[in-house]
């Protein structure tokens, strides 16, 4: 296959074109024993980009939802939160990924000033429904629009819990998943699959804070 080739011409430079060859070529010989979940998410992206223009079956198209710019600017306007609790300001430090605005779903760069509050997620409603702490950039910032990519906020976590939901708003257990967000694509794609799957969130494994809602695009 002539995609697959040209996956190893970038890999003198830095290496990640050898890889995803290599993990597309076990997916060609169904040496699925040997598959990594790292090689399963790679050859999940090169499947995204591939299939549709040689006419194969395409993956499930989806979106992920940032918090909607109304709270956003009212988070900003009037330093309380969801539940009536004042705003925290602090400044970005540390490794990338620690401060990750739910706004623009991109980090925070060292310095930057982010806004720390409660937010009521709009879904699930009922029995799992929760409040998370969410990081907001102090400064007004674009909303994440992008299709068919994950969010960079997830990608950067070094450790994302990925939660089914039906359309009842009940949990389905066996599609969750605990993973690197650099290797969530698999186990996003086998959510987003199930029919019963009504949209997905994406937390933080350890703390549990919403990071995305991902949503399936129809049509």
């Amino acid at each position: 296959m002539p995609e697959i080739e040209r996956l190893g011409e970038p890999a003198g430079r830095d290496g990640r074109g050898r890889f995803l060859k290599k993990a597309a070529q076990k997916f060609l010989l169904c040496e699925y024993p040997r598959i990594t979940e790292q090689e399963t998410g790679c050859v999940l992206r090169l499947a995204r980009a591939v299939l549709p223009a040689t006419g194969g079956a395409a993956m499930t198209a989806f979106r992920c939802v940032p918090i909607a710019t109304e709270i956003a600017d009212r988070f900003r306007r009037t330093g309380l939160d969801d539940n009536g609790n004042a705003i925290k300001s602090v400044e970005a430090s540390g490794a990338a990924g620690r401060f990750p605005c739910r706004h623009c779903l991109r980090c925070a760069a060292s310095g930057q000033t982010m806004l720390l509050g409660s937010y009521n997620l709009p879904w699930p409603r009922g029995i799992y429904w929760t409040p998370s702490p969410i990081f907001l950039h102090a400064e007004a910032c674009a909303r994440f629009a992008s299709e068919n990519e994950v969010a960079p906020i997830v990608r950067l976590n070094a450790l994302v819990s990925v939660r089914a939901y039906d359309a009842a708003d009940q949990c389905l257990y066996e599609l969750g998943h605990v993973c690197s967000g650099a290797d969530v694509d698999a186990p996003l794609e086998r959510a987003l699959g199930d029919a019963r799957t009504a949209f997905v969130n994406i937390h933080t494994a350890r703390p549990g804070c919403l990071l995305s809602r991902v949503e399936r695009i129809d049509g």
